[in-house]
């Protein structure tokens, strides 16, 4: 009966490991995902393309709305470029440009207060020319090209994200499973020998005569001096140095699932290892109908 428990715990800890290897494999694979994904995210230029919305905009129409910044913080001047071009990335960027435009918007030039108060008389050449600009060819193809990259590497980040949190789930059930099977080893250990080892000193029995169960020091001094004893010795450091290796090797499994769970949890599903515009730009990613959203690292 020992034995083929033994035998079985000993099948599920090779299993065990060979599904170790295989996950190890999957969870490489993703980490190549993953680490050319941030790679791609971090090579678009945004800089260049936030450059050339902002140059686009058009504050003539919100003036108002300038002169009403004038007192406001740093966060809702930003979040007011925002409101202006969705499309800026990254609209703190723009602050002084904004600064500038306010106090234009404020404190216009002199010479335009004064011909709207009359004290100076108009000319034709005083008339503003809005200047004009030729657009560059391929100018917003270029720009909607990065839009949508950024958008196309944000549904991948997400789904990658989703993948090694389901990984996490796969390696902390098998660490359940390994710890399990450790414990099991370990209290395997002396019903084996109390069970197998133990009994096999009363071999072999005299003829019309029954194995008697006594403690006598001397008695035992010469079992552990005579041949027999000495192979039942060994028997008992090799069967319990086989257990306890099993034991370790369950620990030292469990212990390496642990590890690889808090580096996904520390690294590879937080947006913010990516790029911290996933969540602001697209909402949708991990939003609270996301089944994901809320697991527990």
């Amino acid at each position: 009966m020992i034995g083929v428990i033994l035998a079985f715990l000993v099948s599920r800890i090779i299993n065990e490991g060979s599904d170790y290897d295989r996950l190890l494999y999957d969870w490489n694979s993703l980490i190549d995902e993953s680490l050319d994904l941030k790679a791609r995210m971090d090579s678009i230029n945004f800089e260049w393309h936030d450059d050339k919305i902002f140059e686009d905009l058009d504050f003539t129409e919100v003036e108002v709305d300038l002169i009403n910044l004038e007192d406001s913080t740093s966060e809702d001047k930003a979040e007011f470029i925002r409101s202006i071009s969705p499309r800026l990335y990254y609209p703190a960027r723009y602050l002084r440009q904004l600064e500038a435009k306010i106090n234009a918007a404020v404190r216009p030039p002199k010479a335009s207060s004064d011909r709207l108060s009359g004290n100076l008389r108009f000319s034709p050449i005083d008339i503003p020319v809005r200047g004009f600009k030729m657009p560059v060819p391929g100018l917003w193809d270029r720009v909607r090209a990065i839009e949508d990259e950024f958008d196309n590497i944000s549904l991948r980040i997400q789904s990658v994200v989703r993948r090694h949190k389901s990984m996490a789930r796969a390696f902390s059930r098998n660490m359940s499973d390994m710890n399990s099977l450790s414990i099991s080893v370990l209290a395997l250990s002396p019903i084996t020998i109390l069970t197998v080892i133990y009994p096999l000193h009363f071999l072999p029995v005299p003829n019309g005569t029954n194995p008697s169960l006594s403690f006598s020091l001397l008695v035992t001094v010469k079992l552990l001096i005579s041949l027999k004893g000495f192979f039942l010795m060994v028997l008992s450091i090799l069967t319990i140095g086989l257990l306890l290796f099993l034991a370790y090797h369950c620990k030292r499994h469990a212990s390496e699932y642990r590890k690889k769970i808090k580096v996904i949890n520390d690294t590879y599903v937080d947006l913010a290892w990516y790029s911290d515009l996933i969540k602001s730009y697209n909402p949708f990613i991990l939003s609270p109908e996301d089944p994901f959203a809320n697991i527990e690292k």
